[in-house]
């Protein structure tokens, strides 16, 4: 059948039904892990060994592997020397033979560089890289990055530790103006396409910006006993934030049309009209220095994964490490490293919802918001950079741009954000409405007027 095109530009052809092979429980380690789970003490010992023991000569060396952890796309082992140094050994979870790809190895290179890259531009507290491999042409039999070993508890471990009391308060308003100042190490680092950074050397590192590499949400599947498959994908950079959220939005629809009925198509594209709006209220990030509509738009580095397990602190609430750096690549400045950190915005998670334990309230999240927005503006202290401007509305940008990669979130957002655009609109009903009686006149554009008020970030606003 041949694909058609509604009113609204949209793909109505179906779409097949993903039939990928459900994971047995007993399996489900196996076919996650694979053989990366299989690595042995002794060879991660000589691996290291191998890659360290210059720095230990004269004298007798020896090291033990004294941690295994798992993360989501990675094996973590940690190596202690008798001398007291420790040393990381992150290996992907796709770094088997049957799965690792080419662009995989492109994605291993350019995340250790990229590090390396960042400890020479700034001292922002991270892992110094050691070695890389992106083949299986090793000790271990797999591709790996080894980085030093950090100390500190993460944020995880320590902002919920006990009841909520002025010293938790104290203790949590501490953590998050030390992370504030800390990531305005990366203030002076910019780039005009958004993408992964590439290296021609090794040694000597400038960075040119070329494909953005992504592992495709749920496209992971068992493929017989101990095997499995993964999607990942490159795309071209990108010149412009609205080029991405565009390119977003199609993926968004053409992921959701399922052939369903008709009402759910048409809530879908209620949805889609939804998003559409935002995407368009979306506020301009081009650089202070020039607005003019001919300006190019630049782009910036920051965590990936920007969350409480990959924050280190001390005792006293200060920042001793930023963690986890997988898939790094170039962001648009609200994204960026002015950005708030996602345990602050988890009441728009899908799942949040409100115990009545005090200091994580929604006003509680609100207000841990609002003060990291100050501490940045202060720890900025009149640097000529629009990123500041981004902080305080940061995680509603950043939720859009969840809500368009993973569809589970596109609903619960959706109505957080119609409760903040259309207070006291009960959000179904009047997604009922439209849905069977279409949008009244001047519907549309008071919606549209709304939205760029909400998404405005020359202004502070309510809480958010």
């Amino acid at each position: 059948m041949r694909d058609r095109k509604d009113r609204d530009g949209l793909v109505t052809s179906p779409v097949e039904r993903n039939t990928t092979q459900a994971l047995t429980p007993e399996h489900k380690d196996e076919v996650i892990w694979g053989s990366t789970r299989r690595i042995s003490d002794d060879t991660l010992i000589r691996l290291t060994l191998r890659i360290i023991n210059d720095g230990y000569r004269p004298g007798n060396v020896d090291c033990r592997v004294v941690k295994r952890t798992s993360g989501t796309f990675n094996k973590v082992h940690v190596v202690e020397f008798n001398s007291g140094k420790k040393y990381v050994i992150r290996v992907p979870r796709f770094g088997t033979k049957s799965s690792w790809k080419a662009e995989d190895a492109v994605a291993l290179r350019s995340q250790a560089l990229t590090m390396r890259f960042i400890s020479q531009k700034t001292d922002l507290p991270i892992p110094q890289l050691i070695a890389y491999d992106t083949t299986h042409n090793n000790e271990i039999g797999h591709p790996y990055i080894i980085m030093t070993f950090l100390e500190g508890s993460r944020v995880c471990d320590v902002w919920d530790n006990e009841e909520f009391s002025p010293s938790l308060e104290m203790r949590r308003l501490k953590i998050i103006k030390s992370l504030a100042y800390t990531m305005t190490s990366l203030k002076n680092i910019s780039f005009d396409l958004i993408g992964m950074l590439h290296f021609d050397s090794d040694e000597n590192l400038v960075p040119r910006v070329g494909p953005r590499y992504e592992i495709l949400q749920g496209s992971e599947r068992s493929c017989g006993h101990g095997i499995r498959k993964h999607e990942s994908r490159m795309y071209e950079p990108l010149k412009s934030s609205h080029d991405l959220f565009r390119e977003m939005l199609a993926n968004w629809w053409e992921s959701r049309y399922r052939g369903e009925s008709s009402i759910r198509r048409q809530r879908d594209r209620i949805y889609y009209q939804l998003l559409s709006i935002m995407v368009d209220c979306v506020p301009s990030a081009v650089s202070k220095q020039s607005r003019s509509p001919s300006s190019w738009e630049t782009f910036v580095l920051a965590p990936p994964d920007f969350n409480w397990q990959n924050i280190l602190v001390n005792d006293k609430g200060k920042v001793t490490g930023i963690l986890d750096w997988d898939t790094v690549s170039t962001v648009s400045r609200f994204q960026g490293w002015a950005a708030t950190p996602q345990w602050l915005a988890w009441d728009w998670d899908r799942n949040y919802n409100w115990v009545g334990d005090v200091g994580n309230s929604p006003l509680d999240f609100a207000r841990y918001r609002q003060a990291y927005a100050r501490f940045m503006k202060e720890a900025l202290n009149g640097w000529e950079t629009v990123d500041g401007m981004f902080t305080a509305k940061s995680h509603l940008l950043c939720w859009l741009m969840t809500a368009l990669s993973r569809k589970e979130e596109t609903k619960s957002f959706l109505e957080k954000i119609m409760s903040v655009t259309l207070p006291r609109v009960n959000f179904y009903r009047w997604l009922d409405r439209v849905s069977g009686r279409g949008w009244q006149r001047g519907e549309w554009e008071f919606l549209r007027g709304r939205l760029t008020e909400v998404f405005d970030c020359t202004v502070e606003g309510a809480l958010l």
